[in-house]
């Protein structure tokens, strides 16, 4: 675990888990962190097939997420909640990231700054304490990870190309309200929108 300034942690990037290695040299460099964390797990029985292929594309979403996060982050770090809820519509289940990012810490590939609940001001009513989420749990490559993706072949600059986002594989439609139509009901049309600048 790793302990740092509260304002680093604020200009944190969220993880989508939709980057994976697209080049040679993303693929090549994912295979020695898979090798990193093989060694370092201790697993007593080996994956089944299907499990093992889930293992190495969840390390590749992993790996392109962290790599993005430290380009485009002056600070390095990128935040994903680890609810299990939070899991239920990703590429990757909670049990299978979990273990991989452990792997990762305890061999020195990344930081990992856990997430943290606030608590409310107490105005002293003498209640009981009331804490609710507030930052999720970060992580970020150590310069070993970093070091490691500059001898594959991956510099600052050309992450996205080795590790290139998808697009989700549900979308959100805008449309204009459904009517009926003899009795029938008939979807509204796609409606367009204006993208706006975010403050």
């Amino acid at each position: 675990m790793t302990e740092v300034n509260i304002n680093e942690l604020k200009q944190a990037r969220y993880m989508s888990l939709t980057s994976p290695p697209a080049s040679p040299e993303a693929k090549r460099l994912v295979d020695s962190i898979i090798d990193i964390i093989l060694n370092t797990e201790q697993r007593k029985r080996a994956r089944q097939p299907s499990a093992a292929v889930a293992f190495k594309s969840a390390v590749g979403l992993i790996v392109g997420d962290l790599l993005i996060g430290l380009q485009t982050r002056e600070v390095g770090w990128s935040y994903l909640s680890l609810s299990t809820a939070a899991f239920s519509d990703r590429p990757i289940g909670y049990k299978t990231f979990k273990p991989i990012v452990q792997a990762m810490e305890t061999s020195g590939l990344i930081d990992v700054s856990l997430g943290r609940n606030s608590q409310a001001i107490d105005f002293g009513g003498g209640q009981k304490p009331v804490h609710s989420p507030s930052f999720a749990t970060r992580f970020r490559p150590t310069a070993t990870m970093a070091t490691m993706a500059l001898e594959a072949g991956i510099g600052d600059q050309a992450v996205s190309k080795h590790f290139p986002p998808q697009l989700p594989k549900q979308v959100i439609e805008v449309r204009a309200k459904s009517e009926n139509t003899r009795g029938r009901k008939v979807k509204g049309k796609k409606l367009k929108f204006a993208h706006t600048v975010r403050g």
